[in-house]
């Protein structure tokens, strides 16, 4: 918008709506913003912006809130431009100070520091919050290794081109150990450089060849059908359900019932790949209401975030919560904990 005052007000708007979750009026504007313009000339501003689709307007107020237009106008124009700066100072020192120590324990991998990172944003801005870790499926298997624990268990190692392990206890019932040490030696000869993607496709190609030479073939490749499967499954943690439900918008049980739905059946990482980073800024992306695709609701909102992490995992979290989000203070957090994981890993 090229009206300056339009952006001032809208901005107001927006950041009273965050706070107070209550429409204002333009008397509400004049007194907050100390403006020495009269009532009529709000007035005005405000219909336009409500003309324009930035404003709605509730059939029992006479105060206006923002829209999801308004939003998107807000994150994309305003929420970080000094000409329209109206908060001094934005407080994120309480999330970080509990982080930092997080990021200095070098016995934490970065999974844990984001699972209990999701944690706090969850209780600060009462929000649901989603982090799941899946390793790269184009990382290719270099060996497999067996290490004997007992005259009754060995431990199965996948070792992958980058040093990451993925391992499983087999108890030797119903399978001898050299028919174990064989059904390896084949896998390494056969399987050795294949991407994870692949591996399952692939043992099953070689698997007549294993069940001419072992007796209990369905026991060993059944054995390693499941660590591959416990390796490609993502990892994740849930948390804050009991939060959003602190927020006037889903003070409305159907409300809940939509939003944990849309939850469930999305998972953060394919989200974060089919959707969000599409518009993503520094791997963190925001979608509001009817932009969030395969939702269904125009009532929240939220943002997702992409990790480089260790170990060649891709790590994400994802928020959801009102549209009236804190976005300024959620999104200086994922930036600095993004930052820290890039200086750090």
């Amino acid at each position: 918008m090229k009206n300056e005052r339009s952006n001032w007000i809208l901005k107001f708007i927006v950041e009273h709506y965050i706070k107070f979750a209550k429409p204002i009026s333009s008397g509400e504007i004049i007194e907050n913003m100390q403006l020495t313009i009269s009532s009529a000339t709000i007035r005005n501003e405000c219909l336009q912006l409500e003309k324009m689709g930035f404003l709605e307007k509730d059939y029992n107020s006479s105060g206006r809130r923002p829209s999801t237009k308004g939003y998107r106008y807000y994150l994309d124009f305003l929420i970080d431009d000094p000409q329209y700066k109206l908060e001094k100072s934005i407080n994120t020192d309480k999330a970080i100070s509990k982080l930092e120590p997080l990021f200095a324990n070098r016995n934490l991998k970065i999974e844990e520091i984001l699972n209990t990172a999701s944690d706090l944003i969850s209780n600060l801005f009462n929000v649901v919050t989603v982090t799941s870790s899946s390793i790269q499926k184009k990382l290719k298997l270099n060996k497999i290794e067996l290490v004997t624990l007992s005259s009754q268990s060995i431990l199965i190692m996948l070792i992958l081109e980058n040093g990451y392990v993925e391992y499983n206890t087999l108890k030797l019932e119903g399978v001898s150990l050299d028919e174990l040490k064989t059904a390896v030696d084949l896998f390494n000869l056969r399987l050795t450089g294949t991407p994870l993607s692949e591996l399952q496709e692939k043992l099953n190609t070689i698997k007549p060849i294993i069940e001419k030479q072992i007796k209990d073939y369905e026991i060993i490749l059944n054995q390693f059908y499941q660590i591959l499967s416990d390796m490609l499954k993502p990892q994740m943690s849930r948390h804050g359900f009991e939060r959003m439900l602190e927020n006037p918008e889903f003070k409305d049980i159907n409300k809940i019932k939509e939003i944990i739905s849309f939850i469930e059946q999305i998972h953060p990482i394919q989200f974060y790949d089919d959707f969000g980073n599409k518009r993503a800024i520094k791997n963190i992306n925001v979608q509001i209401g009817n932009e969030i695709q395969k939702s269904g609701n125009d009532k929240f909102a939220l943002i997702s975030s992409y990790f480089k992490t260790d170990n060649n995992h891709k790590s994400n979290i994802v928020i959801y919560g009102p549209k009236r989000m804190e976005y300024k203070k959620i999104l200086e957090i994922l930036s600095w904990i993004n930052n820290k994981i890039n200086n750090d890993v």
